[in-house]
């Protein structure tokens, strides 16, 4: 019976293996100098990367570049825009925004470096620029924060513009389909740290605007702040507000996803301890408001570090089993080496993760301070394509990485998704294993905080879920029906162990 068993399980291994679909890790090559991308999208199966090259041509001008890559991630078109008058144009991780167009085409926000304008560019679908609208300012010291969201005849920019006085005044300004003003309104604080606003649309006639602020004229990263949220008509007009309270559990607003039920997503950055020197030290937040304001739940995730730290969430977009999939940055540690890396994670809509990987490029880089996730998008198979940069020797690279609704790269089959999360050694017994009745989980010498463990089954669904008591450190399972099953051990989230785990008859 033993042996037919695991012959089943073969059959079983083989099976999931040949017919799963598989994923990638890889490098574009966009026939451009120095070409990486900065934000992407997916529409109709198809990868839109937006992002920063250099001209084929005489001097190698700087500009911005577009890519049209398929689900397998092979290259059908690039295209490299330039400024005629010879500036170099420019966007960056938290600025310079593509998004998909009603008539099949795209429009995104630029800037050129030395004048001071910012640029909306409309291409049609195959890349081609249509229109370039130019904004141009004599008055502030920079004008070129802008990112961009699509409404009913035309679109709504938002970001940031630069007084003279090097203070950042974050804005919201609606234009029509040709990129002509309706209405410019300044929100927000101009003195808190940082690019701090984003907007998303709550009904076809309503935006929601969130915002950091701080709660006094005192001005700096360790001075008190709120988060702000703000409902606008298409007239630019406060229908609606809130604010939290100081220094809020949910955090520094960084970006705001409007959910279906007319509640919003929150993802900020909260206060977890503060230095002798003043220093906010915070971690990666997720929190839910409902309709009426009322918080619902709040999550932290991730490495601490300080405002400015690289562990972020650049993207957050809906998933179609009713999830959502986050992208971004974080820092690892692989043998005591610190690197830069892409964070992808899967949490449900009361803010559990469900997955969460942290990529590296598939090269051997040590680099700290540029590998990252600008954007993230869900195919019709269900599978999801970040993409972003990645650095190796001061060359910065398109890169791509696709993996399964479960977070797998290769196949379906796979149910353990790597995370390098920092975690203190800890010795963690399984056994027995294989086992014909209860299953003990033993952390030797160390009482956990928040410790679970989560099974999944041979073909990688979350099978169970089970905590370890406050102030203990064993757990057993029971009721486990016979099979192959593969087991995560986390505390707060970060990986202390998996492997493999067999329940006989």
């Amino acid at each position: 019976m033993f042996r037919i068993f695991y012959t089943f399980l073969s059959f079983l291994f083989f099976i999931c293996q040949t017919s799963a679909q598989p994923g990638f890790n890889k490098i574009i090559d966009a026939g451009f100098p120095l070409n990486h991308l900065r934000d992407m999208i997916v529409v109709n199966d198809t990868i839109i990367g937006y992002g920063m090259a250099q001209a084929d041509t005489i001097g190698y001008q700087q500009g911005v570049i577009l890519v049209k890559v398929d689900s397998s991630g092979n290259l059908v078109k690039s295209n490299v825009i330039v400024d005629s008058s010879g500036d170099l144009l420019s966007i960056d991780k938290s600025w310079g925004k593509i998004t998909a167009a009603q008539d099949g085409g795209y429009a995104m926000t630029t800037a050129p470096l030395v004048s001071n304008s910012a640029w909306l560019v409309k291409v049609d679908s195959e890349l081609e620029v249509e229109f370039i609208k130019e904004y141009p300012d004599t008055v502030n010291a920079s004008n070129f924060w802008y990112s961009i969201l699509e409404i009913d005849g035309g679109y709504i920019l938002y970001g940031s513009i630069q007084d003279p006085d090097l203070v950042l005044r974050p804005f919201v300004r609606r234009v029509d389909e040709n990129g002509e003003i309706v209405w410019h309104k300044y929100f927000g604080d101009p003195n808190f740290w940082g690019n701090v606003l984003d907007v998303d649309i709550l009904d076809d006639s309503t935006l929601v605007v969130g915002s950091a602020e701080h709660t006094t004229f005192e001005i700096g990263s360790s001075a008190p702040a709120k988060t702000v949220i703000r409902y606008l008509n298409l007239n630019g007009d406060i229908i609606d507000s809130w604010e939290s309270e100081p220094d809020p559990d949910i955090g520094y607003l960084r970006k705001i996803n409007v959910t279906g039920d007319n509640g919003i997503i929150i993802y900020g950055k909260s206060i977890v301890d503060v230095t002798s020197q003043g220093v906010k030290i915070v971690q990666p937040t997720l929190s839910k408001l409902n309709g009426d304001f009322e918080i619902e739940w709040v999550k932290r995730y991730g490495r601490t570090g300080s405002l400015g730290s690289q562990v972020n969430f650049l993207d957050i977009e809906p998933t179609p089993d009713g999830n959502f999939i986050a992208a971004g940055e974080s820092i690892v540690e692989i043998n005591g080496d610190k690197r830069a890396s892409g964070w992808l994670m899967k949490f449900s809509p009361e803010g559990d993760s469900i997955w969460s990987r942290h990529d590296l490029p598939p090269f051997q880089s040590l680099n700290l301070n540029d590998h990252f996730f600008g954007g993230v998008g869900v195919l019709s198979s269900g599978s999801i394509v970040a993409g972003g940069s990645a650095t190796e020797q001061g060359q910065r690279y398109i890169w791509l990485v696709k993996v399964t609704a479960d977070g797998c790269l290769v196949t379906l089959y796979c149910g353990l998704v790597p995370t390098y999360e920092t975690v203190p050694e800890v010795e963690v017994a399984v056994f027995p294993n294989p086992c014909r009745e209860l299953v003990y989980v033993e952390l030797k010498d160390y009482l956990p905080k928040n410790v679970k463990i989560v099974l999944y089954d041979a073909i990688g669904q979350r099978y169970k879920v089970q905590p370890l008591l406050a102030g203990r450190n064993t757990i057993w399972l029971d009721g486990l029906q016979a099979g192959l099953y593969f087991y995560e051990i986390r505390e707060s989230g970060a990986l202390l162990k998996s492997g493999k785990l067999v329940k006989m008859e």
